[in-house]
This record gives C-alpha cells, sequence and structure tokens, in this order.
C-alpha cells in the first residue's frame, strides 16, 4: 500500500477533479494506495474555491494541514518589495507534516515552487500540464507559450521534484495534438480566448488518468523512483513511459 501526501493550492474544479478521481480509485481498490493527508499552501477563508477544496477534503474525512503562504511575505530591504521566504515556510511545512507516515508526495495543482530542502526530505512527484521538453510554469504560462509559439503538440507529464523547477527527471507522460485547434482558430471559427479554453480542456482530461496510471504502476513497483526505470513485460525500458490516453474534446 502506497502512502500519499496530497499537495494542493485547491484553485478551482481541476483540483477538485483530481482529488475525487483519485479517492474514488482508493474506495474501490482499484489503486493500491492510500492518502495519509492533503496539505494546501492556503487556510480557510483565503479564497472561495480554496474553501470548497477544503470542505471536498473533510467530506472525504481525510487529514488537513493548511498553512498561508501570505504569512511569509516579507519586505526585501533593498527594493522594499514583499518576497516570498520559502525557506522560512518550507521549513514550517516540514513540521506541520512530520507525524505523517508517508511513502511519496504529490503535487496536484500546488501553485508553490518547493524549496530543495522539502523536497530532499521526501520523494515527491508534479503533475505539469506541459510536454518533457515543454514550457515551464503555471498552467495558464504554459498555455499561453504554447500560443504564443503556434505549438501543434503538447501534452501533460509527471516529473520527480528536484531544484530544477518543472525539470526533474520525467516519470510518466501523455500526448495531445492541437493541430484541429489551431485550424479552427486560423479560419476564424473560434476565437483566442475559445482556442487557450479548448488546449486547457484536453490536458483538463488527461490529467486524472495519467496521474492513476502513473501511481498504480509505481504502487505496483512496475516503475522504481529510485532508479527511475519502468519494468514491463518483464523487461527494463528506459523512461518516460508514455501512457497514451485518448484525447477528447475540450472545453466550450
Amino acid at each position: 500500500m502506497l502512502k500519499i501526501g496530497w499537495f494542493s493550492t485547491g484553485t478551482g474544479k481541476g483540483s477538485q477533479a483530481l482529488l475525487t478521481n483519485f479517492y474514488s480509485r482508493i474506495l474501490d481498490e482499484s489503486l493500491q494506495s492510500s492518502i495519509s493527508f492533503v496539505f494546501s499552501n492556503r487556510e480557510v477563508g483565503d479564497n472561495a474555491e480554496t474553501d470548497m477544496f477544503f470542505e471536498l477534503v473533510n467530506s472525504y474525512h481525510l487529514p488537513l494541514e493548511t498553512l498561508s503562504h501570505k504569512r511569509f511575505l516579507i519586505n526585501s530591504p533593498m527594493t522594499q518589495i514583499q518576497v516570498f521566504d520559502r525557506l522560512a515556510y518550507d521549513t514550517e511545512v516540514m513540521k506541520a507534516i512530520a507525524k505523517y507516515d508517508v511513502d511519496l508526495i504529490v503535487l496536484a495543482g500546488y501553485m508553490l515552487i518547493v524549496s530543495g530542502e522539502l523536497s530532499g526530505k521526501y520523494k515527491m512527484i508534479n503533475l505539469h500540464p506541459a510536454l518533457p521538453d515543454g514550457p515551464k510554469g503555471t498552467w495558464r504560462q504554459v498555455i499561453k507559450n504554447l500560443i504564443d509559439n503556434n505549438r501543434q503538440l503538447t501534452g501533460t507529464m509527471i516529473h520527480l521534484v528536484t531544484s530544477d523547477v518543472d525539470r526533474g527527471p520525467c516519470i510518466s507522460f501523455s500526448e495531445c495534438d492541437l493541430s484541429d485547434l489551431w485550424s479552427t482558430y486560423t479560419t476564424g471559427v473560434i476565437s483566442k480566448q475559445k482556442l487557450f479554453d479548448q488546449i486547457r480542456g484536453r490536458q483538463f482530461l488527461q490529467e486524472p488518468t495519467l496521474l492513476i496510471n502513473t501511481i498504480s504502476s509505481i504502487a505496483e513497483h512496475k516503475i522504481d523512483l529510485s532508479t527511475l526505470t519502468y519494468y514491463g513485460d518483464g523487461a527494463r525500458l528506459p523512461l518516460p513511459m508514455c501512457i497514451e490516453i485518448p484525447v477528447e474534446e475540450g472545453l466550450r
């Protein structure tokens, strides 16, 4: 049984859907994992959507730990601009979760960069809305980059968390063809905003299946994170492992 720590900022329906899909697989015993706790960098009252996420977590009777990152904004003596004290924050995070027994921490919609101290203490994986050689950043930044650079192909990947932001060793990924969306956009059938929404919609549909299949492979020892080796059909195959997911129609 793989014991999971779940990190999420809890912004919007995507974060809720990921947790719901994952937890439902635990309940029907198709996923040999458990969630030891859920952690968020927001607290009750910080954001209405995150409060809804907290209600979902509580409805599943999962331990919830929260610590607002806003408490760790300090004034820079040189610029007088507020900066985030990441090390101080992650030090308190490690204190908050030290009581839990976990094998792996999953970042699923966690909007903060993790310090090297935290990622060095725990084995952590991140769900990132791009291919291994794709753009860095939040999903909004990624999609903007895709559109600005006329990318015909994107996807979603899961990688180990390291100090190299969004560039830790890739574990698995799924591809998503955008050529048909570009065709409708360039001919004026859909607007740029609709193109943005539909790209996100296709990624959104891939994420739960990619995450569940990857965690399942880790739990069943088909993927060894310590050596980044994928075991398939009795043979060792080099990562990344591409989990094929049917492309479905995105958001309307």
